[in-house]
């Protein structure tokens, strides 16, 4: 394996394309990138909101168990979640002590994770679920953030083709940095994006990224034009401390590289599908979850109905640590969704590969993604695989 910070060569030029010196190698994670690329992905590292977000993606396995032990004991809607975080703070806010207003929210938040802890016999997700409500808590700064004339709106998007309307939605809510750093307007510029697309499969001479075909459709984790209300109507220095509040829980609004995670699709979006063979409902469904999701808890802002924009204008004209609130509650229950979509994925490949390797799994995954992807359950409980209808092997 190539040492962090190499520059790619001739065997890299033989093996990918790369002309030299053109590529640095950041890891196993990230492969080979771009020396602008490179150099974000090392900054972020060190600053303490990467070295906090690298910690976190460890540890998330024992988060999302503890998570679905709070929504498990807290089931009732996320307005009464919130309520417990939100009353105190506001009630503070009252006395007119901003200090006063976020120590006796943070108290309440880690007493509230506490009590969670003793009802399921659990410290360990106490303290979990009290870091998991105080990260709503407002940080140094964000109580004056609200302060000022200026408001953010949401873009202009009319006369623009779907895809150019899509991404300027998406980079309203984007931290700006992260917008600055891709290449184009087009989100197939960002090296992560297009990675993701192709499966995370590597190109070689012979067959260069521009060929790869498409296999994965990028999600997006937070929900898009669903989290725009959430930033309307705020002041750009609540938006930034919105951000930063989400980044604690390893979420990341809009057209973030960390926001995106492959899908199968063939369903949902069936463009690529004549090349792949690939013909899964997975992005169908996880969509579907995430509309039932905010149907149930009356939070559906998409869709253009008179009762989306008054929802969606309702969330605008909330106090910002509701806003903060809102979003983060309602994206950590789409994560638990989504993640119930991909462990069936693998269920399924476990059912029909029973006795396959290691390796052998990940060459299907990397060279024939289609007999992972179009695996299914039929109604009478028999496995049984798709193939996509315009399919031409």
């Amino acid at each position: 394996m190539p040492e962090i910070g190499l520059l790619s060569g001739s065997a890299e030029e033989k093996e990918f394309g790369y002309k030299p010196r053109s590529r640095v190698y950041a890891g196993p994670d990230w492969g080979w990138q771009t020396q602008e690329s490179y150099e974000k992905i090392k900054r972020d590292e060190q600053t303490p909101l990467g070295m906090l977000k690298g910690g976190i993606r460890y540890i998330s396995n024992t988060y999302q168990q503890a998570s679905q032990a709070i929504y498990d004991a807290i089931p009732a809607p996320i307005s009464g979640a919130i309520d417990a975080v939100v009353e105190p703070l506001s009630k503070a806010l009252e006395e007119g002590y901003s200090h006063t207003a976020m120590g006796k929210a943070d108290a309440g938040a880690t007493q509230l994770g506490k009590n969670i802890g003793e009802t399921l016999n659990s410290p360990e997700i106490g303290i979990a679920a009290g870091f998991a409500l105080g990260m709503l808590v407002p940080g140094p700064g964000e109580l004056n953030a609200t302060k000022g004339t200026l408001k953010l709106t949401r873009p202009d998007v009319s006369g623009l083709r779907n895809a150019d309307a899509r991404t300027a939605l998406g980079d309203f809510v984007t931290d700006p940095y992260v917008v600055q750093q891709r290449p184009s307007m087009r989100l197939e510029s960002d090296p992560y994006y297009k990675a993701t697309q192709k499966g995370f499969k590597q190109p070689t001479k012979e067959t260069p990224m521009s060929k790869l075909p498409n296999v994965a459709s990028p999600h997006h984790r937070i929900d898009v034009k669903g989290s725009i209300p959430y930033f309307e109507g705020s002041t750009p220095a609540a938006a930034t401390q919105r951000r930063a509040d989400l980044a604690v829980a390893d979420l990341y609004p809009g057209n973030d590289p960390d926001n995106y995670v492959g899908l199968f699709d063939g369903v949902l979006s069936s463009k690529a599908g004549a090349k792949t063979g690939i013909f899964s409902d997975d992005h169908n469904e996880v969509h579907k979850f995430m509309d039932q999701l905010r149907e149930q808890y009356g939070l559906k802002t998409t869709g253009g109905s008179k009762k989306s924009l008054e929802i969606s204008k309702m969330i605008s004209n909330a106090p910002e640590e509701m806003k903060t609130a809102l979003l983060a509650q309602i994206s950590l229950r789409d994560e638990l969704d989504l993640n119930k979509v991909l462990d069936r994925r693998i269920q399924l490949a476990k059912e029909a590969f029973p006795n396959m390797s290691y390796d052998e799994f990940k060459d299907i995954l990397i060279n024939d993604p289609k007999r992972f992807a179009n695996l299914y359950k039929t109604v009478e409980g028999n496995l049984a695989s798709y193939i996509h209808p315009e399919y031409r092997p």
